[in-house]
Parts: structure tokens; C-alpha cells; sequence
């Protein structure tokens, strides 16, 4: 008896088998080769073959197309949620990353503004008229004037921040270039109006009895008792600017980054303050006591870093609570 596995006869593959021999096996199915295809392995570099990568394919070459910044359209959006620790982060890294134009130019505008307060000090000859002059309505008109410049300055660099979210690299033109000015100005100061206003009514009261003291001619105790009262009257005002600021500060951004119209951006300003209310409000306490414990500490010279920080922290916290576009380079590590 031939053993099975011995011998040509075994081989299955042999076209004179004839019935009864072997056992009938079916025939083995034919499977696809792939790999035999000359079109092999094309569709490993053809994106629209992962649909799962296809996205990140695009974004990195927007990415790589715009030096820095994402196509239109292409940014992450914000969730209507702020995340102070990521804007703080954000911020801080902007600042030094971008230092000759974030810290050295605001140094700069912060000198001219000096200058000019002084320049027209001088002008005015407030210090050689033993302080006369501020009661003149000249004088008051022109502090007035120095306001609503200082404003116009400051949305040229609201402006300019936005724009850091936008692109990697900003320069001087990019903070006045196409700036939505006039109303953003104009919203600028009737925040301040309404916030003065607002403080003015919760700390009248309390000055009010002040005005009829005479300085020149009080005891010991009346001046530690005045003191009080003053000290009193600044941390009212203090709370109150804390407690009105996720409110009203994030207004004027609206119009400075074109998102809406000039009493749509109060709307949408007071209620994205108050959907983020807590956080704000924690915020802008912790900044306030930090910024001012940073400042006698360092006799005043922590604003060069404290100031352009403050800034770009606004811009991103406006971008999150707005669901704006955020920061395109930090997606730039993917």
C-alpha cells in the first residue's frame, strides 16, 4: 500500500487523476494579489484615500503656503468659553517671541505719551501757575483731547494684537492698516463715560464729606480718619471697575475686530461677559493685585512686560468668549 505523501503518485496537482484514486478535495478559492498591481502602494500618497488624514494633510499645507498662519477658514475656532490659563500662556510666549515690537514698541509709545502729556503741561503752564490752570476750562478741554487720543492709540494696538492671532508675524503696518477706527473709538470712550459714571455713584458718598475738610487746620485723628476715608474710596472704586469689567471690557473689541455692528457689540460684549462672568471676574481680581504687587516691587518697571501681556490676553480671551479664530501658531507643532 503506498503511503500517503510518498511518490509523484501523491501530487494532487496531477492532471491524470482519475476518480476513485484520491479522496476529492475542492479546489483552493483564488485570493487578489495587491501587491502584483503596478498601481500598488499609489494610494498610500493619494490624501483622498484617508479620509482620517485628509484634513491634516490640507491644514499642513495652508499651513506651510502662508508663512506661519492658516488659510482663511482654516484656523481653530474659539467655544464661547475662555481658558485664561492657555490666553496667559499664549500671551507670555507672544510677548517674548515678538519682544522688539511687543515690549520695545509699547516701551516706546508709553515714552512718547509721556512727552506729549508733558509737552502740553508745559503748554498750558500747569507747572508754573501753582495748579490754577487745571481749573480752567482750557486746561480741561485739553485733558479731554489727550483722552480721546490716547484712546485712538490704544485701538491701533487692539488692532495690531488681533492681528498677532491671525498671523505669526506682524509688523508696524499691520496696526493700521484697514482699522475700523471711528466706531471703535467712539465705543472706546462711552465705556469710559459709563464706567466713570457708575464709580462716580458709588463713591460720592463716601467723598463728599471729605470736600469740606480743611487740610491745613485738622488733629492727628481727623487726618488718620480722612486717610481712611480716602483709602476707602479707592478700594470702592477698585471692586467696582473689578466687578463691571467681563462686562464692558471686551465691547469695543467687537467693533475693532469688525464682527458686529456699534450697539450689536454691546449686546454681544455683556452677554459673553456674563455667559464667562466667574472666570473673568477672577481674572481681572488676581491681575489687579498681582500687577500691583509687581509694580512696587519693581518701582514701576514690570508694566514694560505686564502691559503687553495685558493686551494680548485680552485679544485671545475676546477671540475664545466670541468664538472667534484663535492663535494659528499654536497649531504649528502638529
Amino acid at each position: 500500500m503506498t503511503q500517503p505523501g510518498v511518490g509523484p503518485e501523491d501530487d494532487r496537482s496531477r492532471d491524470d487523476e482519475t476518480p476513485g484514486d484520491f479522496p476529492n478535495y475542492p479546489a483552493y478559492p483564488s485570493t487578489p494579489h495587491p501587491e502584483d498591481s503596478a498601481s500598488y502602494g499609489a494610494s498610500e500618497s493619494t490624501p483622498s484615500s484617508y479620509p482620517g488624514y485628509q484634513h491634516y494633510n490640507v491644514d499642513g499645507a495652508n499651513w506651510a503656503a502662508t508663512s506661519g498662519g492658516y488659510a482663511a477658514g482654516q484656523q481653530p475656532q474659539g467655544t464661547g468659553k475662555v481658558q485664561i490659563r492657555e490666553a496667559l500662556g499664549w500671551a507670555f510666549k507672544t510677548t517674548f517671541r515678538n519682544w522688539a515690537l511687543w515690549i520695545f514698541g509699547l516701551l516706546a509709545l508709553m515714552a512718547a505719551g509721556i512727552v506729549v502729556s508733558v509737552a502740553f503741561d508745559l503748554l498750558t503752564g500747569a507747572f508754573t501757575s501753582g495748579g490754577s490752570v487745571e481749573t480752567g476750562w482750557g486746561y480741561q478741554l485739553g485733558q479731554l483731547l489727550l483722552t480721546v487720543i490716547f484712546a485712538g492709540v490704544m485701538i491701533a494696538v487692539y488692532h495690531g494684537a488681533l492681528r498677532q492671532i491671525d498671523q505669526a508675524k506682524v509688523g508696524l503696518n499691520d496696526f493700521v492698516d484697514r482699522v475700523n477706527f471711528w466706531p471703535s473709538l467712539g465705543m472706546s470712550l462711552l465705556v469710559q463715560i459709563v464706567s466713570g459714571v457708575v464709580a462716580v455713584i458709588f463713591v460720592l458718598p463716601l467723598v463728599i464729606p471729605m470736600l469740606g475738610v480743611d487740610v491745613l487746620n485738622i488733629t492727628d485723628a481727623e487726618a488718620m480718619d480722612l486717610l481712611g476715608q480716602i483709602f476707602l474710596a479707592l478700594a470702592v472704586v477698585l471692586l467696582i471697575s473689578a466687578l463691571i469689567s467681563p462686562l464692558v471690557t471686551f465691547i469695543v473689541w467687537y467693533l475693532v475686530d469688525r464682527k458686529t455692528g456699534f450697539w450689536e457689540a454691546i449686546s454681544q460684549g455683556v452677554r459673553n461677559g456674563l455667559a464667562n462672568y466667574a472666570k473673568l471676574l477672577l481674572f481681572f481680581v488676581l491681575a489687579m493685585i498681582v500687577s500691583m504687587i509687581a509694580m512696587v516691587m519693581t518701582f514701576g518697571l514690570a508694566l514694560i512686560i505686564l502691559m503687553p501681556v495685558g493686551i494680548l490676553t485680552q485679544a485671545m480671551l475676546y477671540r475664545q468668549m466670541s468664538s472667534g479664530p484663535l492663535p494659528a501658531q499654536e497649531t504649528a507643532t502638529y
